[in-house]
């Protein structure tokens, strides 16, 4: 080790022993060492490495004397405006995290502030939106969704704990409209005769506007739901609300949809009370059963059978001559995942919103073709001549598994049920290809 490789380690010890340490002094004198060939000193490193004292060498009056001709280093002989300058980028990127942090701290606050804010305007409006149906005779007021699915057969035996059951749908509308008493209606299907996606939401819905007469002669429609994509935030439905307004049902269609978690729609609270009958009975064969329950859990629901009302919506878009466009007027893109608020007042256009705030203006979007013209009619929205749904092979080997538990005077169901669906097999259907079983225009806009 050279002198001048010793004086650097001595001045950063002693640093280190004034708490002051010199890691540039170090990292210097290390360099030195990789730099420097292979000396005649190797008996003075092993000394100077093995000492435990901070007095690591105590060097010659001829080394000495040579030190003060060669110019011995100083702390003169660093750079320290390159080491203010290293400290400072240090700094600086130390300074750069920290309002990063911050920055991103205040942008989440903000969110949740936001988020905070939607969730409040969203209460407060459904709240104003009942009492307008209430006093007004020509608006109605309509929460909907689907109650968490049921099995059949529902049974206490632990072996069909482990075993796939085929599923019942309950899709609830509560409506508040004028002075008549609020009332909850409730369309039902099983699995084997349709799915739950766009389709049947509409069909149920285009069902519910023929047979409640409560809802028959009103201006305004207001519908809040859940933003589920696949069954009520899609362009299928956007379709049908444009057929409506065409053939003048409504003036105007609203639907709103609440803050993702914090939806408490009216539909839950009837879906509650029907929970609260469910739990006091441990088999169900039949969705005849499930019906009766659905009936009976409060004296106004009432109940449809949608086994034969489900429609055939694939020449809808066309028919009424509509594209769907994924940019406004303005030509911005619409965010059709984070809208708040669709209305449908006029026929080949919609607006939206992506809050409940009062003050944000609705967006418009134009849907209709250039130079079309309506030529579809409700009528032709015809009904679907066969049940589309189909059930898994593993099913239906699971349900032929469960009949050993069901009663004899239930079993005819269940081999109706696996009889049709062998039959949907043999004519090349699956589950993956079943008409109903695909989501049409779930896709975000």
């Amino acid at each position: 080790m050279s002198s001048r490789s010793r004086k650097i380690v001595e001045m950063a010890l002693k640093k280190a022993a004034a708490g002051e340490p010199d890691l540039d002094a170090i990292c210097q004198s290390q360099t030195n060492q990789e730099d420097e060939p292979d000396s005649n000193n190797t008996e003075n490193e092993i000394a100077f490495f093995s000492s435990g004292s901070s007095d690591l060498y105590e060097p010659s009056s001829e080394e000495e004397s040579s030190d003060e001709e060669n110019a011995m280093v100083t702390e003169d002989d660093f750079d320290h405006e390159e080491v203010v300058k290293s400290h400072g980028i240090i700094a600086d990127v130390e300074d750069t995290n920290k309002n990063d942090s911050d920055q991103e701290g205040s942008s989440r606050m903000d969110t949740n502030e936001e988020h905070r804010e939607n969730v409040s305007l969203g209460f407060e409006l459904q709240k104003n939106d009942r009492a307008y149906a209430r006093e007004s005779n020509k608006a109605c007021f309509v929460t909907m969704d689907l109650q968490q699915t049921m099995p059949l057969p529902k049974m206490t035996t632990n072996k069909a704990f482990y075993l796939r059951q085929m599923w019942f749908y309950n899709l609830g509308f509560h409506i508040i409209s004028g002075s008549q008493k609020e009332f909850a209606v409730f369309c039902t299907w099983t699995e084997n005769v349709a799915n739950r996606g766009s389709d049947e939401i509409c069909s149920s819905l285009l069902t519910l506007l023929e047979m409640v007469d409560t809802l028959k002669g009103k201006d305004h429609l207001i519908i809040w739901s859940d933003s589920c994509a696949g069954q009520n935030k899609n362009w299928q439905l956007i379709c049908l609300y444009q057929l409506l307004i065409e053939k003048n049902v409504f003036k105007t269609i609203d639907h709103k949809y609440p803050e993702v978690g914090h939806t408490y729609l009216d539909s839950d609270r009837d879906f509650g009370r029907i929970e609260k009958v469910l739990r006091k009975h441990g088999n169900i064969y039949t969705p005849e059963k499930y019906r009766e329950i659905i009936s009976t859990a409060s004296r106004n629901n009432v109940v449809l059978d949608m086994t034969n009302h489900f429609r055939d919506f694939t020449n809808l878009t066309s028919g009424l001559r509509l594209i769907n466009k994924k940019k406004d007027l303005l030509g911005l893109k619409v965010p059709f995942r984070d809208l708040r608020w669709i209305r449908v007042e006029e026929y080949g256009s919609y607006l939206f919103k992506q809050s409940f705030l009062e003050f944000e203006p609705f967006r418009k979007v134009n849907i209709l073709r250039n130079g079309a013209t309506t030529s579809c009619e409700i009528s032709s929205v015809q009904r679907l001549e066969e049940h589309a749904g189909i059930l898994s092979e593993e099913k239906i080997n699971d349900l032929q598994q469960q009949l050993l538990f069901v009663p004899e005077e239930f079993k005819w169901f269940y081999d109706k049920v696996i009889k049709g669906n062998d039959a949907k097999v043999r004519d090349g259907k699956t589950k993956k290809n079943s008409k109903r079983s695909r989501v049409m225009g779930a896709e975000e806009m």
